[in-house]
């Protein structure tokens, strides 16, 4: 006699063997890649960071700067006429060191945001095809 005509072969065949195949098929759906959110273009201009970055927002002083840049100079006004011509110079050098430094930090900070937006579309951020969402399969 034959695995198929005992009686297990039968339960195997018209069973176990069909939800196997669907199961296999299931997990090689979820396998395949999604289709991308967005396409981006091949070559891309080499100034597109810096031009966005001149764009973005991040030169528009707020209303915490404005308050902050009022306090310094009220507090510069206190100190400033007591200092020596040496001592001037070395204060405006030190300010354009710090300046320079919140300058290059707010760079790195964007320069991180913006990479990591475009490492999370390149992920595999996608649209999910209609009717279906995330983690809402039939057997989930």
């Amino acid at each position: 006699m034959n695995f198929y005509e005992t009686r297990m072969g039968r339960n195997f065949f018209e069973w176990q063997l069909p939800k196997l195949i669907a199961a296999l098929q299931d997990i090689s759906k979820k396998l395949s890649p999604s289709p991308a959110a967005i396409r981006l273009p091949v070559e891309g201009d080499p100034d597109f960071l810096t031009e966005l970055y001149k764009k973005s927002e991040i030169w528009e002083p707020s209303a915490e700067n404005r308050r902050l840049s009022q306090r310094a100079i009220q507090v510069q006004q206190r100190f400033l006429p007591g200092m020596t011509e040496r001592e001037r110079q070395d204060f405006e050098q030190y300010e354009d060191i710090v300046e320079n430094r919140s300058l290059e930090f707010a760079e790195r900070a964007y320069r991180a945001g913006f990479q990591t937006a475009v490492q999370m579309m390149v992920a595999g951020l996608s649209i999910q095809p209609e009717g279906e969402e995330e983690g809402c399969g039939e057997d989930d």
